[in-house]
C-alpha cells in the first residue's frame, strides 16, 4: 500500500525531505517523484462491507460529492493540474 506520508494528528509532509526526517522511524521504503505537492490532502479510505463500498473519510478522487444529472451528458476525463 502507498499512501501519502504523515503521523497521526500531524500535516500531511510535502517533501521528500521533511518525509525522510519525520518518518523514516515508521516507513519501510519512500517512493519520491520530482512533482511539487500544491495542495496538501488526506487519501479518501473506504471499506468494502456486504459487498458495497463503504467511505470512512471523503478526500481527493470522492470530493467533493457527486452530481446527479438528470440527463445525459458527454463522457468526461478529468485529471490533475499537470
Amino acid at each position: 500500500m502507498a499512501t501519502s506520508g504523515n503521523l497521526s494528528d500531524e500535516p500531511i509532509c510535502t517533501d521528500e525531505h521533511e518525509a525522510l526526517d519525520r518518518l523514516r522511524g515508521i516507513a519501510d521504503v519512500f517512493l519520491v517523484h520530482d512533482r511539487p505537492i500544491v495542495r496538501p490532502m488526506d487519501d479518501s479510505v473506504a471499506r468494502i462491507v456486504c459487498g458495497r463500498e463503504l467511505i470512512l473519510r471523503r478526500a481527493r478522487g470522492y470530493a467533493p460529492f457527486p452530481i446527479h444529472l438528470n440527463a445525459p451528458v458527454p463522457s468526461i476525463l478529468a485529471v490533475g493540474a499537470h
